[in-house]
C-alpha cells in the first residue's frame, strides 16, 4: 500500500465530482480511479507539485493533459493536506 503521508483528495465536493468526471473522460485505462488515487497523491507528494501529468499515449484524445490541484493545509494537523481539484488542461 502506498502511504501518501497524510495527503488526501477532497471528499464530497463539486470539485471532486469534476475531477472524477474529467479523469474518466480523458484517461484511457481499465483501472478505476479509486484504485490509483493513493498512487496519484504519492506522486504529487514526492514531486512536491500539486499536479500530475497524463501522457498522450494514455489519453482518449491523444493529447497530454495535466490535472491541477490546490493544497489546503488542515490547521488541526500539520501532517494532513487536502488536495482540491482546480482543473485540467
Amino acid at each position: 500500500m502506498i502511504d501518501p503521508k497524510g495527503a488526501q483528495f477532497e471528499f464530497q465536493s463539486h470539485e471532486t465530482d469534476d475531477f472524477e468526471k474529467d479523469f474518466v473522460e480523458l484517461v484511457d485505462t481499465t483501472l478505476p480511479l479509486f484504485a490509483i488515487k493513493d498512487k496519484l497523491l504519492h506522486l504529487m507528494e514526492v514531486n512536491g507539485r500539486p499536479q500530475f501529468k497524463i501522457p498522450k499515449f494514455t489519453t482518449r484524445d491523444g493529447k497530454e493533459h495535466i490535472f491541477y490541484f490546490e493544497v489546503l493545509p488542515i490547521t488541526e494537523s500539520r501532517r494532513v493536506k487536502i488536495y482540491r481539484y482546480k482543473g485540467c488542461i
